[in-house]
């Protein structure tokens, strides 16, 4: 156990003993509110697949987001600030709760390619804000609680207890963070998992039918689709950081920017006569592992949309599409190679996961999670290979990671 050397063993157990029950709190909140978020996307995804028209509206759903982020006064806000919050002196404002929830349904109603996973984590940092600023408390708690607001929400959201808290670890990456704070958001994802449950919230899991053996055959193919699975996701990320600075650049105010790209967001879905990019794109995943189908084209076609939700600013997260990118990559790799789509799916989910947060064991639990247990050893192949051949970049401006490279170099 890592304790300060400065403070007794008796403080620290009474400093945790403490600071549990703010966390079974935190997770009964975060649990309630991620629950709140869960039904909202999938109540205005459902409206736009029966109105398909509403996509139409995305200029004004941007520009509308624009306004709320003002008007809230947290524009600029990104979910690095809610990462920094829990090992810097740096907070957020828990104006972004409310900011953050409305603006991200927003975008999947009108047909951003977003995902949850950023808004959940800025919610967690929002209530985690909320939680230190009612029980009022010092520095180190109100981090070891903004790891337990991140985890919790995200637990919620993705139905993922264990993976959501050694996710947040690791993102976070901080050598302040002790044990307990691990404990703490453990406590809280759990929690939070329990509570989304008991109001009907559906964790993401999927089933693939049957799993090849372990052979010479199989395991090169998997090597070959997790190691372009990390070149995709080095693209991935390449684009949605080079997107935003071009788009900065070229539309410096924020209401154009957000038009403008809505317009060609819209044109683009007009042009290729299908929705299958907008939102998250899960029922996309969904039908790839219960019928095996999918299109060779699109991982690459979902990069470009993400690319230009993410550059006009719109809010919620860019994990749920690198999980689709990766489904119909690998899945499409799988189709060539011989294999299972919906095998090849979860290789290459599990791939570009990795690949775009540089998060090996959260990635790790989260496969396990999410496709069960009985295919670790593919999914290890994975993570070690999506980790090695992303290179250097996240999706989260200040993660670093020192053995992200297949180079030597002085850390």
């Amino acid at each position: 156990m890592d304790f300060d050397k400065k403070t007794s063993k008796g403080k620290h157990l009474a400093m945790i003993l403490a600071l549990l029950p703010v966390g079974l709190l935190v997770g009964v909140v975060c649990g309630i509110v991620g629950s709140a978020f869960s039904h909202s996307v999938a109540f205005v995804t459902d409206l736009r697949a029966l109105k398909p028209w509403i996509l139409y509206f995305l200029p004004l759903g941007g520009a509308a987001s624009v306004l709320i982020y003002k008007l809230f006064r947290v524009t600029g806000t990104k979910t690095d600030d809610a990462v920094h919050s829990a090992h810097t002196d740096k907070k957020v404002s828990s104006r972004l709760l409310p900011a953050v929830f409305i603006c991200s349904v927003i975008t999947h109603l009108f047909g951003g390619s977003a995902g949850r996973e950023g808004a959940a984590l800025k919610m967690g940092g929002g209530i985690a804000a909320l939680t230190a600023k009612a029980f009022k408390l010092d520095e180190r708690s109100r981090r070891t609680i903004a790891l337990a607001g991140m985890s919790g929400v995200f637990a919620a959201v993705f139905g993922t207890p264990v993976g959501a808290a050694v996710f947040t670890l690791e993102v976070v990456r901080s050598r302040s963070i002790r044990w307990w704070g691990f404990l703490t958001s453990l406590i809280s994802g759990f929690v939070a998992f329990t509570v989304s449950k008991a109001l009907f919230v559906k964790p993401e899991r999927f089933h693939i039918p049957e799993l090849p053996e372990i052979s010479f055959s199989v395991m090169w193919k998997v090597v070959l689709v997790a190691v372009l699975g990390g070149v995709v996701s080095y693209v991935f990320c390449q684009s949605m950081h080079g997107a935003s600075k071009l788009a900065k650049k070229l539309l410096k105010n924020d209401y154009l920017r957000i038009i403008v790209l809505s317009v060609i967001i819209v044109g683009l879905t007009a042009l290729l006569g299908t929705t299958d990019y907008n939102g998250g794109g899960i029922n996309i995943i969904e039908k790839i592992f219960e019928c095996g189908e999918v299109r060779y084209e699109a991982f690459a076609l979902k990069i470009v949309f993400t690319a230009l939700t993410v550059a006009a600013g719109f809010k919620g997260g860019e994990i749920i599409p690198a999980f689709f990118v990766g489904a119909t990559f690998g899945a499409s790799g799988a189709l060539l190679l011989g294999l299972s789509p919906a095998f090849g799916a979860a290789v290459g989910m599990t791939a570009l996961f990795c690949g775009v947060t540089n998060c090996p064991v959260a990635t790790l639990i989260l496969s396990c999670e999410m496709f069960g247990v009985e295919g670790i050893v593919f999914y290890l192949v994975s993570v070690v290979l999506g980790f090695l051949f992303s290179g250097k970049p996240s999706l989260y401006d200040g993660e670093k990671f020192p053995f992200k490279s297949l180079k030597n170099e002085k850390v």
